[in-house]
């Protein structure tokens, strides 16, 4: 649509909140059949924001006159061809996480159409904040580098550039929250060295940085004797009593 169209669409508008005072649904009722009409690939959508700020007066006069069925029927279907008219992404939908290993996760949602890309936001915990995170044309994204057991949550939100590189964003997600943990077991061999010895070996996890052992005797039940570094994956015992351990 031209930018006289435009003026000429704010122009009724403007006419339409007069008529509603007086309860002239007429106006209205053109109103809605000239935004139908207008072109929605040709939009100039800059003038959003002022359409957007007129549509709102135009919703305050019709809130004040609810009790006409008419008003409420016309302003129902204003609201609708003006949504259409300006074609805003639709709120993403069934978002899912995976865990795919110690600091990556991978986000996947149902692909829209007629957007530009979709943005990634990612809550700031100190600040209560969200902010950008990450963009992505597809409908799936890994994220990594993130610090092993802390939760992170995410929203997306569709985003579409008009035709004078205005951003024209949809509603966020709900919120998903994932945790980055470690992935995979250590798997024990224990193999007896000596009469009183044994030496304990383990397949590494990608991502430990320490390796805790935990001994269990009759007496006192499970407990932690050492931390080893992440890079050891064998340990010797020091001489136990037979049958105590």
């Amino acid at each position: 649509s031209s930018q006289e169209e435009v003026d000429q669409l704010y122009r009724k508008l403007e006419l339409t909140i007069v008529s509603l005072e007086q309860l002239d649904t007429t106006p209205l009722m053109r109103l809605i059949l000239f935004v139908t009409k207008m072109d929605q690939e040709k939009y100039v959508d800059k003038t959003w924001t002022n359409l957007q700020n007129i549509l709102n007066d135009v919703i305050k006069k019709l809130s004040s006159i609810q009790s006409n069925e008419v008003v409420a029927r016309e302003q129902a279907k204003l609201q609708a061809a003006v949504d259409a008219l300006i074609k805003i992404p639709e709120r993403i939908q069934n978002v899912k996480g995976n865990i795919l290993d110690y600091k990556t996760i991978q986000l996947t949602w149902d692909a829209q159409n007629d957007i530009s890309y979709y943005q990634i936001y990612r809550l700031d915990t100190k600040k209560n904040k969200w902010i950008k995170n990450i963009t992505t044309e597809t409908n799936s994204i890994k994220i990594s580098g993130l610090k092993t057991g802390v939760k992170y949550s995410y929203r997306i939100m569709g985003v579409k550039i008009g035709e004078d590189k205005t951003l024209i964003k949809g509603k966020a997600s709900s919120t998903i929250s994932l945790k980055p943990l470690l992935q995979g077991e250590a798997k024990l061999t224990l193999k007896q060295n000596e009469k009183t010895k044994f030496v304990l070996t383990w397949s590494k996890v990608d991502g430990a940085t320490r390796y805790l052992i935990y001994r269990k005797s009759t007496q006192e039940g499970w407990k932690k004797i050492l931390t080893l570094d992440g890079n050891t994956t064998v340990y010797t015992t020091a001489s136990m009593i037979p049958d105590t351990y």
